[in-house]
């Protein structure tokens, strides 16, 4: 009748999910160093060299960390797709495609719908980015069910096709009129308020709610 002892604890399910996570993200930080320093050695620098560079661009000041914590949020987002993918034994490399188009219809959506009350067009916004980066992975779906053909060639190859059609719409119809290859800039009336300000830059709600 008594309680659960340590020597049990360990022995759990969850103990050991723990434990193969922190070694999964040890090991891929000891990875990522480990080449790093191989990079710096074959450039001819010190191999902490290249890895001082990398913090200080990143966490080095206040602006560089506000800039890390606000990119975060779509890496985890792909990262997620990765994850999910994964789940039911699928490969997708196509998280890059997915992104830029899924960001640029968002991007259009705020633009195009900056007289639409905030309360629509956040959520428009999202579910129009989400939903065109669902369709781009449409076609790998498809061809692996009708034709066998591996989704890492399909969603790998999709990654190329995206940035030449995400490259055309920039430049042509969905563009600031620059040749500078960017879409019209989004409303500040229709962005997220900063929930906290970090240096000179503001950080939204979305890294901590992804």
């Amino acid at each position: 009748m008594g309680g659960l002892t340590v020597k049990d604890w360990l022995k759990s399910p969850g103990w050991r999910a723990a434990v193969d996570m922190v070694g999964t993200l040890l090991s891929a930080c000891l990875t990522g160093a480990l080449l790093c320093a191989i990079a710096a050695i074959v450039l001819g620098h010190g191999p902490l060299e290249i890895i001082d560079a990398i913090w200080e661009g990143s966490w080095g000041e206040s602006d560089a960390a506000a800039a890390t914590i606000a990119k975060t949020t779509p890496l985890l987002l792909t990262g997620l797709a990765v994850a999910l993918a994964y789940r039911v034994n699928l490969l997708n490399i196509g998280c890059e495609g997915q992104l830029m188009l899924g960001a640029l219809a968002a991007a259009t959506i705020a633009v195009r719908g900056a007289s639409l009350p905030f309360c629509v067009l956040l959520p428009a916004t999202i579910v129009c980015g989400a939903l065109t980066g669902a369709l781009w992975a449409w076609p790998a779906i498809l061809l692996k069910h009708w034709r066998g053909t591996h989704e890492v060639i399909t969603t790998l190859l999709l990654n190329y096709m995206a940035a030449y059609i995400a490259e055309y719409l920039v430049l042509g119809p969905l563009g600031d009129g620059t040749a500078m290859g960017r879409s019209h800039e989004i409303p500040v009336a229709v962005m997220l308020e900063p929930t906290i300000r970090i240096g000179t830059v503001g950080i939204s709600v979305a890294p901590f709610a992804a």
